[in-house]
């Protein structure tokens, strides 16, 4: 979900999860550690994005693992086949959605705001499960 804010000062984005959608109404995770939440109505400055979608929003969106320093990359969205070996940076653009999973790549290292060779031409992580986000997205 966006909240985009281009009457002030400038231009804004605000990404929150969604738990829940009551007609117009948006039930996002305002603090995931209080398990707090708030219900906010759609209009022109908030929308809702699935997460399929997220890919279309372009190279402009990131993702971060360390959030979970566990969260391991896969050849293939399944954790039972091994894990792709990867001491890079911790910066990826996600190239599509699958249920719980992303297939990321760091191929354009631009965006990430370095320029060491890319480590990850392609490989997937569990981005989320029924509790939490497992992973930081940014937006820019």
């Amino acid at each position: 979900m966006c909240f985009d804010d281009d009457t002030i000062s400038g231009y804004y984005d605000i990404l929150l999860v969604c738990k829940q959608k009551k007609g117009n109404w948006l039930k996002v995770i305002l603090n995931e550690a209080a398990h707090e939440t708030v219900w906010v109505k759609t209009g022109r400055f908030v929308k809702l994005i699935q997460w399929q979608h997220l890919p279309r929003l372009g190279a402009g969106m990131t993702v971060f693992m360390n959030r979970f320093p566990g969260n391991q990359i896969y050849p293939s969205p399944d954790e039972s086949s091994a894990p792709i070996p990867y001491k890079g940076q911790d910066c990826f653009v996600i190239l599509q959605v699958a249920g719980d999973w992303m297939q990321i790549s760091n191929l354009n290292e631009e965006f990430c705001g370095t320029y060491e060779p890319p480590m990850l031409e392609k490989g997937w992580i569990r981005f989320k499960n029924e509790e939490a986000l497992l992973v930081n997205l940014s937006y820019w």
